[in-house]
């Protein structure tokens, strides 16, 4: 689907669930998906620093810092982390990383129609790239992901809710 794996369409469509359940606009799962694109390309990663991680059902093994996961959070107090997102479990929890990153979008000014959404992923991450141009190449791809995973969301829930 999408040209996706089954594992990144899993993840994907977990996302999108996710954004759904927080009762968040369409837009907010195009973000959420931009970021996980460009930090783990929708792969459950493990971290070498972080030996608890590697006991979790991953996709595979990074080196960042104390990064774990889809968006590649920090877990907090752990060696090499520079911040502090959750636990190892939390953060490779698919819905758990998912909602802890809408949590930090809510605290952003990012519904307005002069921000996009490859600024405001780095206003969320901080990545090195200051000029967000590691989230822009993913917009137009999270995008259409997101699009195709919330109209058939809603599609299958129209669907169910008939006689």
């Amino acid at each position: 689907m999408l040209g996706l794996t089954r594992n990144q369409a899993y993840y994907a469509a977990v996302i999108v669930e996710t954004v759904a359940a927080a009762k968040l606009p369409e837009r907010a799962a195009h973000i959420a998906l931009e970021v996980a694109l460009t930090e783990s390309a929708l792969r459950m990663y493990a971290n070498g620093h972080q030996p608890a991680s590697l006991r979790l059902p991953h996709d595979a093994v990074g080196w960042d810092h104390g990064s774990v996961g889809l968006f590649q959070q920090q877990v907090g107090g752990a060696p090499n982390s520079t911040a502090d997102w959750g636990t190892v479990a939390e953060l490779m929890d698919a819905a758990t990383s998912a909602r802890k990153f809408l949590a930090a979008l809510e605290k952003l000014p990012w519904r307005g129609p002069n921000t996009t959404n490859w600024h405001t992923s780095q206003q969320i991450q901080g990545s090195s790239f200051a000029d967000a141009s590691n989230y822009r190449r993913n917009d137009t791809r999270a995008i259409e992901i997101g699009h195709t995973l919330w109209t058939v969301r809603r599609a299958t829930i129209i669907t169910a809710g008939r006689a």
